[in-house]
């Protein structure tokens, strides 16, 4: 099985009955520990030489803290040994945490079951994939996530138009035209997108 399409739907108990924060913990990191083996693997790599792709980051996980934490020794992952190795397999780091199935069940914190998608949406403020897993979609990170996705699209656009203008175009000057049109407009609303980000982040000081 490859590591992306590793079962993540063992939980602690049924939907709303919490199974207490030391279960949920064991079953959060026993997914991330399966999902970390089965990515490693899939690259071909052994715990020694994804140590020391970590150290090549700056952000060294030992082969030991690797190997134990795979077979449940190691009973912790701090978020700096998470980045660290994701970065170093090349995945996502909510990949390890939520990478199975989008339908497949997850349990999100004790007692609170949602789909990998729901998870994924709640982790990344992503309000069409979080459903009811409670996105706080007034609140001011969560409205400089939305910024930041429409700044994205955005200039997504005006690299495919800038492609668009660089390119012989069978449809003459009015369509080069209305391409230099685009750029421009879109570009002022990049700015108005950078400073609504701005003044967002100012009233949180």
């Amino acid at each position: 099985m490859p590591w992306y399409c590793v079962d993540m739907s063992n939980k602690v108990g049924p939907p709303g009955e919490p199974g207490g924060r030391k279960e949920w913990a064991s079953g959060m990191h026993g997914r991330i520990a399966a999902t970390l083996a089965q990515a490693r693997e899939a690259a071909g790599w052994s715990t020694n030489q994804l140590a020391t792709e970590t150290a090549a980051l700056g952000c060294p996980v030992s082969r030991s803290q690797i190997a134990r934490y795979e077979n449940g020794q190691k009973l912790g992952l701090d978020v700096t040994e998470l980045l660290a190795l994701a970065a170093a397999l090349r995945i996502p780091p909510i990949a390890l945490m939520f990478g199975g199935h989008p339908d497949a069940e997850v349990e999100v914190l004790p007692g609170d079951v949602r789909s990998n998608a729901e998870a994924i949406g709640w982790f990344s403020g992503d309000p069409s994939l979080s459903g009811s897993a409670g996105v706080e979609s007034d609140s001011p990170l969560s409205v400089v996530l939305r910024l930041t996705r429409e700044r994205a699209e955005m200039l997504a656009t005006v690299a495919d138009l800038q492609r668009r203008l660089a390119s012989p175009t069978e449809w003459g000057e009015k369509v080069r035209e209305m391409n230099l049109r685009g750029v421009a407009n879109v570009t002022e609303d990049i700015a108005t997108v950078d400073a609504a980000i701005s003044a967002t982040l100012e009233a949180q000081k």
